[in-house]
């Protein structure tokens, strides 16, 4: 008997569990493509705060981070896409596109050694990346100076 409530209560966690991640995998499309929305002048850059928080809370993977500050950077709420571009950084590290939206949003906010940096940081991870070596050209217009 004891043995059954334990299985039970496991199938239990099991349901909710799996419930939750349903949520999270919708509420994380929905953003990505509220952020997409964004990008492509359909959507309010001034919301960009609560939109890179919902990216954050319901986005798994670093990647849907860094895409999405992207579609903010481009949409113009430059701080909230920089925020979201050093969550996916700090999520994953080892992630090279992360570091390539972060550079891109630096770039874009006229910092330009730090934008080099991560982009030399980004090459680190993935040499062949050409959206990282122009990012890390001083011929970019991204300047020589960096750490």
């Amino acid at each position: 008997m004891l043995v059954r409530g334990v299985l039970v209560v496991i199938a239990a966690a099991a349901i909710v569990f799996g419930v939750t991640r349903l949520h999270d995998a919708d509420a994380c499309k929905d953003a990505k493509a509220a952020g997409i929305a964004v990008a492509l002048g359909h959507g309010s850059a001034a919301g960009g705060g609560p939109l890179a928080d919902k990216v954050a809370d319901h986005c798994r993977d670093s990647s849907d981070l860094a895409a999405a500050s992207g579609a903010l950077a481009r949409g113009g709420d430059l701080a909230a896409a920089e925020r979201l571009a050093r969550r996916a950084v700090a999520r994953d590290p080892e992630n090279y596109l992360g570091w390539v939206s972060l550079a891109i949003v630096l770039q874009r906010s006229h910092e330009a050694a730090a934008s080099r940096a991560a982009a030399r940081r980004a090459l680190a991870l993935n040499p062949r990346y050409a959206a990282a070596q122009q990012l890390a050209s001083p011929a970019r217009g991204v300047g020589a100076a960096g750490p």
